[in-house]
């Protein structure tokens, strides 16, 4: 597939693309409260990237688990780029994009606290 061409469209999804079930719109609320945006603004303070990749694991693994329109998304862009033959690899799919997803947000912040 050439560079910039779009992903192949799935045969039931409409021409304008997806749009998300009526009133499951993204809000911009962060679910892991102030408790949980604090540790890892802590960790980022301090530039400790190897616990908080241990964090950021273990909150993988709960998206996994309780956020299934964000698994249904993930392991659908797993289908349509030929990630994920098997149910098995789409979510490992997911769980590798939940934790890229949770290092990237995390070494964003620890960058912007002054860390390198």
């Amino acid at each position: 597939m050439p560079s910039g061409s779009p992903l192949p469209r799935h045969p039931e999804e409409p021409p304008g693309g997806p749009s998300p079930p009526a009133g499951r719109r993204w809000t911009g609320r962060a679910r892991g409260g102030r408790l949980g945006n604090l540790f890892f603004a802590v960790l980022a303070r301090r530039g400790a990237l190897g616990p908080a990749r241990f964090f950021i694991f273990w909150v993988a693994l709960y998206f996994l688990a309780a956020a299934p329109a964000a698994r249904r998304a993930s392991m659908d862009l797993a289908r349509r780029l030929g990630a994920g033959r098997t149910r098995w690899r789409r979510l490992a799919f997911a769980f590798r994009h939940f934790f890229t997803y949770g290092t990237l947000l995390f070494d964003r912040a620890a960058i912007l606290s002054g860390h390198r």
